[in-house]
């Protein structure tokens, strides 16, 4: 039982760094110029949040130049079809979907 638990838990993990890598979330920091400690220049940018079904629905949103990306929750179960049996196809599909937008694409998943 522990054993299924951490293979989970591992899985859940690899996945997750294989979307940070492919989908180019890790920022890189900037230090703040010494010189110029003004903030006045930050742009604020927004994050959409949804479930993941059909993300043609927010293609307005998306088009926006305040929203940097969307978040979206994906169920375990959907990902898992059946034991050690895993379908990304609805992932790799709304990663296109974003990418043609130039935003970014955070994954939620849920058991």
């Amino acid at each position: 039982m522990k054993t299924i638990a951490w293979r989970r838990v591992r899985f859940v993990a690899a996945l997750l760094l294989t979307g940070i890598l492919l989908l180019g979330v890790g920022h890189a920091v900037v230090a703040a110029d010494s010189a110029d400690d003004s903030t006045s220049n930050i742009t604020p940018t927004n994050i959409l949040y949804m479930a993941s079904d059909d993300l043609s629905k927010v293609r307005t949103l998306l088009q926006r130049p305040d929203i940097e990306g969307v978040q979206v929750i994906y169920s375990w179960r959907s990902l898992e079809t059946a034991k050690n049996q895993y379908n990304f196809s609805q992932i790799e599909k709304d990663l296109r979907y974003v990418g043609g937008f130039h935003k970014k694409l955070w994954l939620q998943i849920q058991d």
